[in-house]
């Protein structure tokens, strides 16, 4: 999850330090995000960058969908089950 934080992050031109503070996190934070991190912090990466819970979570685009619930997300890979469980 964290790779595609950062190729999100690079291809906009943005630091570390700069996504962090406009998101609220606290200095290095955002190296820790991963699928367990708090739904919250998803969601609002997932609007900073303009993309979707779904793609940070699996790495998967083209659903149709932007902004899944975890009972959708579950039921579209649920081979990432045990991960989206954890999320929200």
């Amino acid at each position: 999850m964290y790779e595609r934080i950062e190729k999100l992050r690079k291809n906009k031109g943005l630091t570390v330090r700069k996504v962090e503070e406009d998101n609220g996190f606290s200095n290095g934070s955002l190296k820790k995000i991963s699928p367990k991190t708090e739904c919250g912090r998803i969601l609002s990466l997932s609007k900073y960058f303009g993309v979707s819970m779904e793609y940070l979570i699996t790495g998967q685009t083209g659903s149709g969908t932007s902004l899944t619930t975890k009972k959708s997300l579950t039921g579209l890979y649920p081979r990432k089950a045990h991960i989206v469980k954890n999320v929200c």
